[in-house]
């Protein structure tokens, strides 16, 4: 085997700004030929402090794959290299890359100086006055979360911190005694810092082995949060919530993600399940093509005006649906079903455009994704074709699509009605799809209704999280409610349509958030009191709110039904609920 000739991999963590091959072999000086270094640069970029809407947690989903796939097979061939890292980067991308390198491998790091505009250490060590206070000391087996703030370069001010994090246990904090751009002069100071900072996390780990969560504010430079990262170790210290300063920003804080956690599975398609999948795969393309489309035409040749009035359904039934909520969707023979057709390729990283430029992106991933939710493949054909009648409808009534879907989740409210309109539409055309005789009709829209939820927890399977999205919640509660309302309420076809054209408006009480990446409204969870829970209700025109303490529904047994995405146990409280209003309405 020919050994290698490099001898220092400089890993270039230049996100922010370009940092030019001048600068580190400079910074080198002579203790490496020009030959004997190997640049490795990110090929993400952003304009320097223009972090808002940065997506981050697809960036940290990106940033893990570019380490595993390109950084860490150079690390493994050349381990007699020395290891360097240059950082210009977002803090929390910077404390993840260290925490991916580990403290396993010797890093030697460099910080550019700011006054000097170059990246060569003093020649001499130096060191800083480092600071600890408030770090626990005593054993405490209670929960709740810890606020770590550490300054280096930047003062972290409490007051900026309010409301961030509620009711925090302990507070510890790292300081240098005079914060200041170039405070770290060597790489010495910055190893110190860095050492302290792991003796804090032991000792919260070690005195606080119940916590939930360490929110790390940070005014520190990207060479030590690097340096912090590979500190954190994955199996001794809590997880810990990493968060961005952006002064325009209310709070001026906001959390981006949880270090130790992947904000986006990986959805790696078993090598057994690839011939079924891609057989699957052509079945669907057919099916679309020979029995879909053909349904549609047979709609589109009775010419009616109404979408309701193409369905075989009774006079009283459609007049449900002649109000001005429903009548003005488009009849689905005028949508893009019609001239659609299949890529197998996914539109982008995390699969969140399935239906652009008249092509259905449906992945291998996406299929096996929804086939463990669904193993029965007719069950799965009949969630596909739920999923096409849904998103055709969002794209020509509701004016839904790649263009414009980009941070519509900060509005989960108008995003309800279009779901609720697009499913309910789908639903229905499903009906008419399917040949359903008169004594099947209850148990048909039953079925149906828990295929959607299935297909709906299918995708949040991906995002295992102590948040949720409010129109998703919002989504589940109502179904949830109209799956009870049908299963145990409806003898006939007209009780069915009566309910479905009816949405009821069902709201959680919790602290809302924004998400990491500022693009959607969010619930938290696990943050809260069982007393602080509520749920409200606007049905038949009334409004029942309903409370933890008055004992009528198990509202802690529904949060542990959303969090562990455990079916039964939210089947389980919405039945009391049903049970409660529908006599009440009656």
């Amino acid at each position: 085997m020919k050994e290698s000739n490099i001898g220092c991999i400089a890993i270039v963590h230049d996100i922010l700004t370009t940092i030019s091959d001048h600068e580190i072999h400079e910074a080198l000086g002579e203790e490496f030929q020009f030959e004997q270094i190997m640049v490795i640069r990110f090929e993400i970029r952003l304009e320097l402090g223009d972090t808002m809407g940065f997506g981050w947690q697809a960036r940290k989903t990106k940033q893990f794959r570019y380490f595993r796939d390109k950084i860490e097979p150079e690390l493994n061939n050349h381990p007699e290299a020395i290891i360097t890292y240059f950082g210009l980067a977002p803090i929390p991308l910077a404390v993840h890359l260290g925490y991916m390198v580990s403290g396993l491998k010797a890093v030697r790091v460099f910080q550019k100086h700011h006054d000097k505009k170059h990246w060569k250490w003093m020649k001499k060590n130096t060191s800083v006055d480092i600071i600890t206070s408030n770090v626990p000391r005593d054993y405490f087996k209670g929960k709740g979360d810890v606020v770590l703030t550490c300054s280096g370069t930047y003062p972290v001010h409490r007051e900026t911190l309010e409301g961030i994090v509620n009711e925090p246990i302990i507070e510890p904090s790292i300081e240098v005694e005079k914060p200041e751009r170039d405070v770290f002069l060597s790489e010495q100071s910055l190893k110190e810092y860095a050492s302290e900072f792991r003796g804090v996390m032991d000792q919260i780990a070690n005195s606080l082995p119940g916590i939930d969560l360490i929110h790390l504010f940070a005014g520190i430079p990207t060479g030590l949060a690097f340096l912090m990262g590979q500190e954190i170790q994955k199996n001794i210290h809590p997880d810990i919530a990493l968060y961005e300063y952006n002064r325009e920003s209310l709070p001026c804080y906001q959390q981006v993600f949880v270090l130790q956690s992947d904000p986006y599975i990986d959805r790696i398609v078993p090598e057994e399940e690839k011939n079924w999948i891609s057989s699957f795969r052509d079945m669907l393309e057919a099916h679309l093509n020979e029995h879909v489309k053909s349904f549609v035409e047979t709609i589109e040749d009775k010419k009616e005006d109404c979408w309701i009035d193409g369905l075989q359904l009774n006079k009283s039934s459609k007049e449900l649906f002649y109000t001005s909520y429903w009548k003005n969707l488009a009849p689905i023979n005028s949508t893009r079903l019609l001239k659609s057709s299949f890529s197998n390729k996914a539109f982008d990283d995390t699969e969140s455009q399935f239906f652009v430029s008249d092509q259905w992106f449906i992945s291998d991933a996406l299929i096996h994704t929804l086939h463990t939710r669904i193993p029965n493949e007719k069950d799965l054909m009949a969630a596909f074709r739920l999923f096409w009648f849904h998103e055709v409808i969002h794209d020509k009534s509701h004016g839904l699509n790649s263009v414009n879907t980009s941070g519509i989740g900060r509005y989960p409210k108008i995003l309800e009605e279009a779901d609720y309109q697009a499913d309910v539409y789908a639903l229905l055309h499903e009906f008419e799809f399917i040949t359903v005789r008169k004594r099947d009709v209850l148990e048909f829209f039953k079925q149906k209704v828990e295929l959607a939820i299935n297909t709906m927890w299918a995708f949040d399977d991906l995002n295992p999280s102590s948040r949720m999205q409010v129109r998703r919640i919002g989504r589940y509660l109502i179904w949830y409610f109209q799956l009870l309302c049908v299963s145990e309420y409806c003898v006939s076809l007209e009780d069915v349509l009566s309910i479905l054209s009816e949405k009821p408006l069902i709201e959680l009480r919790l602290v809302g958030v924004t998400s990491p990446d500022n693009e959607r409204l969010e619930l938290d969870l696990e943050g809260f009191k069982n007393e602080q829970l509520g749920i409200a209700v606007f049905y038949k025109n009334r409004f029942y709110s309903f409370g933890f303490g008055n004992g009528q529904l198990s509202l802690d047994k529904l949060m542990v039904g959303f969090r562990e995405r455990k079916h039964e146990l939210i089947v389980e409280v919405m039945r009391q609920l049903v049970h409660i209003l529908i006599p009440i309405a009656r």
